[in-house]
């Protein structure tokens, strides 16, 4: 019998992964991580050689790992967004993961209650000049323009020097600049391929200097390939 696919589908501020995960290498990425696993389908996590069973983690965003679960769902949550602020203050309390007794994955339930049965109230807003920048990538990325992001744009919108820019994005983001971008810009990349735009052409318009890059860069962020990801996941309509 064939494995089935993975579900993937996207937010502004989150990607969702419904299905099996299994055989992804070691990696890392800018969003703080929530899976849950379905009851009877343990979680393992593996971080820095240590090894945890249990039905729901959180990983903060940076921290190399791996999971592996038959059946379950991962939020991937940009930490630049409240929700992510919120979650990492909330569930993590300085510590690069947490595992938590109690909360499961039901497939009868929609994707967004699993994260508000882990919320307890909202969390600041992010600083103006912060939120500006985002919007501006926002749109950026939907008008087909991401291979234009520079920070020498993203300073001109926020309007402050390059090191007081730097420092306030890292500061109310949670992640630098940079490696906010190279996020970014694998799920620009991604998200063009699985409208059917060819991985060549969308490492181009997403700013890489080739497929190449592309695929070398998304397997350190997901562990996976881009074209693996592509051959076994579906794209759905979020929800």
């Amino acid at each position: 019998m064939n494995q089935p696919k993975l579900q993937f589908s996207r937010e502004r501020e989150i990607v969702w992964v419904r299905g099996r995960i299994q055989d992804n290498v070691d990696h890392k990425h800018h969003a703080l991580q929530v899976t849950w696993a379905r009851q009877g389908s343990p979680l393992k996590v593996s971080i820095a050689g240590e090894t945890r069973c249990g039905s729901c983690a959180v990983i903060d965003g940076g921290v190399p790992h791996d999971v592996t679960f038959y059946d379950g769902l991962i939020a991937l949550v940009d930490v630049a967004s409240p929700l992510g602020k919120h979650l990492r203050d909330s569930l993590l309390d300085g510590e690069p993961f947490a595992m938590l007794e109690g909360p499961t994955f039901d497939p009868e339930v929609s994707h967004d209650a699993h994260l508000r049965g882990l919320t307890g109230g909202d969390a600041a807003p992010l600083d103006a000049r912060v939120r500006d920048v985002l919007d501006w990538l926002d749109v950026m990325e939907s008008s087909g323009r991401w291979a234009e992001v520079a920070l020498e744009r993203a300073l001109e919108h926020a309007c402050l020097s390059k090191s007081r820019f730097l420092h306030l994005f890292s500061s109310h983001v949670g992640s630098p600049w940079r490696t906010y971008l190279v996020w970014r810009r694998a799920l620009v990349a991604i998200t063009l391929a699985s409208e059917g735009v060819t991985l060549t052409h969308a490492a181009h318009q997403a700013g890489y200097a080739d497929s190449a890059h592309l695929s070398r860069q998304f397997l350190a962020l997901f562990g996976f390939s881009p074209s693996a990801l592509l051959q076994n996941s579906q794209f759905v309509q979020s929800e």
